[in-house]
């Protein structure tokens, strides 16, 4: 069997897991947001663990260079199956013992992969998977509570920088695998890493002024700063040949890729996790013994004692709830029948 088949099974797993939580909660844009930002930090992560340290390898079977099979099974991993697990864990709020057992399946899969020969393992050793799965999958979950409670800005701006990071440094990163671009200092001798080494800090240092300027909400021009600072990065980063093209690619086409993820940007950065976005009610579900979480304070309905069910419902539809039928009539106290009483003598003179 084909070693890409097996990393087609894992990512068509987190690949269901994601459309589950799509279809399953809501809004969408939140989530969509929150799945770029939970990718860029595991990416991100796993930049530094990977292509730094040299921890791992991957071997899908796709190229023959090795820090290329590396950069493909990255893509894949982090982004589908990973994803797929922290949405769930997060979107669902997951007790902390489900985070365990997904740990413990990365460990298994891991350990499969391995001893299967397409994955190898340096210094790096499965119990370290586990307990990195279990950190990570508590953190996210926290950091989507903290979005979702829209209390604090400083969470939805981390997420928004994650977000500018992730789409400023996917489109080199994908062209570079196709062989239309590259981008390098020298930073190291391999072709790959050097991309790698200059890509993702320079778009790691883009994605703050990006995020800043996007944010400006009151100040609608600033959002043409990106679009201005991004294309003079790259023209003169191609003057001094530090990015360099392939296969008929150049600085135009690079620009239109550019534009449509920055658009995207700015379309999911008014959208998401915002207070001008309708907050919908979260779909009903049963999954894992969770019950739905319990409506604000504004939302709550009376509770009308001894009339059960239909009373509160008429109330909350504007309806004068009806006396149910052999229901006992109210005792009047004495103080109110003799109230009544010389309202009548009242009338009477």
């Amino acid at each position: 069997m084909p070693n890409i088949l097996w990393y087609i099974i894992i990512v068509s797993m987190g690949l269901l897991l994601l459309l589950f939580t799509f279809w399953r909660r809501r809004p969408l844009a939140d989530l969509l947001c929150f799945f770029l930002a939970s990718a860029a930090v595991a990416y991100l992560l796993e930049v530094i663990v990977l292509f730094a340290f040299g921890s791992y390898h991957y071997k899908p079977g796709i190229f023959s260079e090795p820090v290329a099979e590396d950069i493909f099974g990255h893509l894949i991993c982090n982004g589908l199956f990973w994803g797929g697990f922290i949405m769930l864990v997060s979107a669902f709020s997951l007790r902390f013992y489900w985070s365990a057992l997904i740990a413990v399946f990365f460990m298994l899969v891991e350990e499969f992969f391995r001893r299967r020969g397409i994955y190898v393992q340096y210094w790096w050793r499965t119990h370290i998977t586990g307990i990195g799965a279990f950190v990570v999958l508590e953190a996210m979950k926290r950091w989507y509570a903290k979005l979702k409670a829209r209390k604090n800005a400083a969470w939805r701006f981390a997420a928004f920088c994650s977000v500018a990071w992730l789409l400023l440094v996917a489109p080199p990163i994908i062209l570079l695998l196709a062989g239309k671009q590259h981008c390098g200092i020298g930073l190291s001798r391999n072709y790959y890493l050097d991309d790698i080494f200059t890509e993702v800090p320079y778009c790691l240092l883009l994605s703050f002024p990006t995020a800043l300027c996007i944010a400006a909400r009151k100040k609608t021009w600033w959002k043409a700063i990106p679009f201005a600072a991004i294309l003079c990065g790259d023209i003169l980063l191609n003057r001094f040949g530090i990015l360099t093209f392939k296969g008929g690619w150049n600085l135009f086409y690079l620009m239109e890729v550019r534009a449509v993820c920055l658009l995207f940007y700015i379309a999911l950065e008014k959208h998401s996790f915002s207070a001008r976005s309708v907050r919908q009610d979260e779909s009903p579900r049963s999954f894992a013994g969770i019950d739905r979480p319990l409506p604000d304070e504004g939302e709550r309905q009376p509770q009308v004692h001894g009339q059960g069910r239909d009373v509160v419902h008429e109330m909350r539809d504007g309806v004068e709830p009806h006396e149910p039928e052999g229901a006992r009539p109210a005792v009047e106290k004495p103080e109110q029948r003799g109230d009544h009483r010389h309202r009548e003598n009242c009338d009477e003179l």
